[in-house]
C-alpha cells in the first residue's frame, strides 16, 4: 500500500498531489518559478547568499566592465508563491570608489530596481509556460 496515501485518497475523495515537481525546492511561501527566474536573470554575477527556503538572494559586489570604480550589490526577495509583481522585491546598492581607495554609497534610480523586477517576472512567465508544457507532455 502507498505509505503517503491518506484515507481521503484511498477512498477516492481527494486526489493525491503529483509526485512530479518542476523547478527547485523552495520554502512553502516561495515561488519556485520566481526563484529560478531570479537565478537565471542574475546569472552574470556570483551569489554571496542563497536561501531558497526563505526566498532571499544576495549577490557579491559586481563592477560592470569598463567601470572599475563603481560596484553594485543586488538583493532579491521572493515574497509569495503567486506569480505577481508584488511577489518580488529587488534592491540595488551602488558604491563608488574615492581617490583614496575607499568606497562610498551612492543613490540609484528606482527604475534600475524596477527593471530588474520586470526582467525576473518576464523570465518567470517564460519558465511557467515551459514547465506547464513539460508537465502536459508527461501525462
Amino acid at each position: 500500500m502507498d505509505t503517503e496515501a491518506t484515507i481521503w485518497t484511498v477512498l477516492g475523495l481527494a486526489k493525491k498531489e503529483s509526485a512530479q515537481h518542476f523547478g527547485p525546492q523552495t520554502g512553502s511561501a516561495v515561488s519556485p518559478i520566481l526563484w529560478q527566474a531570479a537565478l537565471d536573470t542574475l546569472n552574470f554575477v556570483k551569489f554571496a547568499s542563497e536561501d531558497p527556503l526563505a526566498g532571499s538572494l544576495v549577490t557579491e559586489w559586481y563592477s560592470p566592465s569598463g567601470k572599475p570604480n563603481e560596484r553594485y550589490r543586488i538583493n532579491v526577495f521572493i515574497l509569495a508563491r503567486a506569480l505577481h509583481s508584488d511577489s518580488i522585491a529587488v534592491t540595488v546598492a551602488r558604491e563608488a570608489r574615492l581617490g583614496d581607495g575607499n568606497w562610498i554609497e551612492n543613490t540609484i534610480e528606482r527604475k534600475v530596481e524596477t527593471d530588474l523586477e520586470t526582467a525576473i517576472l518576464s523570465r518567470a512567465r517564460q519558465l511557467k509556460r515551459e514547465w506547464t508544457a513539460a508537465a502536459q507532455s508527461q501525462k
